[in-house]
């Protein structure tokens, strides 16, 4: 229930950004169309079929494409920068306790770079007019939302607590098989675990989270079994999860 809970902040942060640019809509019509882009995810590397997937059918129920790609592309975008600031928080908290610096100072420096963008967003999109022509196109429809770092502050929320729910929901399956770590811990290794397996080559990051998990919990002395085991467990959580759509 916690992990389902977070996906629908993660929709409601959606709802939010697209009525900054002037699309409209129910709750329930975000939330449907956020599930069946997490179903297209489970057959597509990576997550941007579904991104696709959501735009998509958001421009045409609507008949504003334009908008519905920016609503989604700031959906991905702030809802990185909530990945980056918990990881970078949590980094902070657990320096020297059990994980080394060669792994939570670079998420700080990376936690801090995303705070400077982010503060200096409008003199950015003040820029978008010197990009090359892809690039411009691409920074128009975002544009609305750098000139408004204040306006997306509720989005950057939703986002944190969307990381925090999935960081959640893996500390108690966690505590299912026995292991006893901090939550911080999840904190930390979730959202870089999911930033990675956006990338990957195969459904919902299969594989390289696993991988993430074995380097990661095992500097904090989980053992091998242990980690691939709880990284099983949250992909078969999303696979249900994401049936839904």
């Amino acid at each position: 229930m916690l992990y389902v809970a977070g996906h629908a902040l993660a929709a409601y942060r959606w709802q939010l950004l697209a009525r900054m640019v002037g699309v409209h809509g129910w709750f329930l019509e975000f939330l449907a169309l956020y599930f069946v882009g997490l179903f297209i995810n489970l057959f597509v590397p990576g997550q941007v079929g579904g991104d696709v997937g959501r735009a998509l059918y958001l421009g045409r129920r609507h008949d504003r494409m334009n908008e519905a790609i920016a609503s989604v592309i700031a959906n991905r975008g702030y809802g990185l920068l909530g990945l980056f600031w918990t990881a970078a928080a949590a980094a902070l908290l657990l320096r020297g306790r059990g994980l080394p610096s060669r792994l939570t100072e670079p998420v700080i420096i990376v936690g801090a770079i995303t705070a400077v963008a982010y503060a200096s967003s409008p003199w950015i999109a003040d820029l978008i007019h010197l990009t090359p022509r892809p690039l411009r196109r691409a920074g128009k429809l975002v544009a609305p939302y750098l000139r408004n770092p204040l306006g997306v502050l509720p989005a950057i929320g939703l986002s944190i607590a969307f990381q925090a729910s999935l960081a959640g929901a893996q500390w108690l399956l966690a505590l299912g098989l026995g292991l006893h770590l901090p939550l911080t811990q999840f904190l930390l290794v979730v959202p870089l675990a999911s930033a990675l397996s956006s990338l990957s080559l195969t459904p919902a990051g299969l594989g390289l989270r696993e991988t993430v998990y074995l380097v990661l919990f095992g500097m904090a002395g989980v053992g091998r079994n242990d980690a691939v085991a709880l990284g099983l467990l949250y992909f078969a959580m999303t696979m249900l999860v994401s049936l839904g759509g």
